[in-house]
């Protein structure tokens, strides 16, 4: 059982997976971090681990770097109030992704796929009004 110090306050953690962060003996900002609870488990997730985090009507999933999903019981609109500090972007209303982890994004017909520093995509689907929103993010025409 690992000990892991956030806001002041020990959490103890059952498992703690190759991405996340354990932190002893010394104070984290909460926002650098999300608590997510898994089963009866509580895991501490850096936030600068995650892809990007997809609505599922009530539920959500959270993709991290290096392939792992975790799906959750809190809605989009909560994970989306503790991390609108970072570098994360709502790129459609169930898809909020993490442009600091983005390689690009490219079209195809009406459909927006994203692409990650990991190698893993995001299709985005048709229906994405607020792609104009990200500046600075290079279209990726010769992705097969």
């Amino acid at each position: 059982m690992n000990s892991i110090a956030t806001n002041a306050y020990a959490i103890n953690v059952m498992q703690v997976a190759s991405n996340d962060v354990t932190v002893t003996d010394q104070k984290v900002s909460a926002i650098s971090f999300l608590k997510v609870k898994v089963g009866k488990n509580l895991k501490i997730i850096n936030i600068d681990n995650i892809l990007y985090i997809r609505a599922q009507s009530n539920y959500s999933s959270i993709y991290l770097f290096g392939g792992q999903t975790i799906f959750t019981s809190k809605t989009l609109k909560n994970w989306n109030g503790q991390i609108n500090n970072h570098h994360f972007l709502k790129v459609q209303s169930g898809l909020i992704i993490n442009t600091g982890l983005l390689a690009g994004y490219k079209k195809s017909g009406r459909q927006i796929f994203f692409y990650f520093k990991d190698s893993s995509e995001c299709n985005c689907g048709s229906r994405t009004k607020y792609i104009k929103n990200i500046v600075g993010i290079n279209s990726i025409d010769n992705i097969k």
